[in-house]
């Protein structure tokens, strides 16, 4: 809550001993197990800053929210004991697309892999990321579902590499006169870009 205090160029820092005081004008939808359903019902004991819930009374917030309502109480004061982990880093990244109708037209089908391929692409660059594994999913009118993946020779961050990959990949589910429902396409042995990049 603090890291999101002064963003995007702030620094906040709360000691232990200022938590209450922090804490305390804050909006109860601030508090990580509160959501617009339990804001709405708090509100409706006239609660509605962290302050006010951390002087209400502990038993009545266990007899309207159960367990939930000990931990809100809790965190009220600024006390949580949960372990800190450490963020994983993420491991894919993949964009889907469902047909209105089920289709048989194989341009519109590559036509849309295209699109999600830049969508994904999008997002690897806002992350910084390179990528060394691309596959695509494509399930057909009766659900029935495949997947296949290639994993290159070396890391890319590089759309064109990526867009070849993953229609090579498709065109191979396009010759059989079947619909489609769904196609998807996906990065993943993600890593940092580097700088350069070697293609060969």
């Amino acid at each position: 809550m603090a890291s999101d205090y002064q963003k995007p160029d702030g620094l906040t820092v709360v000691r232990p001993d200022e938590a209450r005081r922090f804490l305390s004008p804050l909006p109860v939808r601030r508090l990580l197990w509160v959501g617009r359903k339990t804001e709405e019902k708090l509100n409706a004991l006239g609660i509605r800053t962290i302050g006010d819930l951390a002087s209400c009374d502990p038993s009545l917030l266990r007899a309207k929210f159960g367990v939930a309502g000990r931990h809100i109480y809790r965190m009220a004061h600024g006390i949580d004991n949960s372990e800190v982990r450490e963020r994983h880093s993420r491991k894919s990244i993949s964009k889907n697309r469902t047909f209105e109708q089920d289709t048989s037209d194989f341009n519109r089908v590559l036509d849309t892999v295209e699109r999600l391929t830049s969508r994904v692409h999008e997002r690897l660059a806002r992350r910084s990321l390179s990528f060394k594994t691309v596959s695509v999913r494509v399930r057909y009118e009766n659900f029935e579902t495949h997947s296949h993946s290639k994993t290159l020779n070396f890391k890319t961050s590089n759309l064109d590499e990526l867009s070849k990959t993953a229609r090579n990949l498709m065109e191979d589910y396009l010759h059989n006169g079947r619909k489609v429902r769904l196609v998807g396409v996906e990065v993943s042995n993600l890593s940092a870009a580097e700088r350069q990049e070697t293609l060969a």
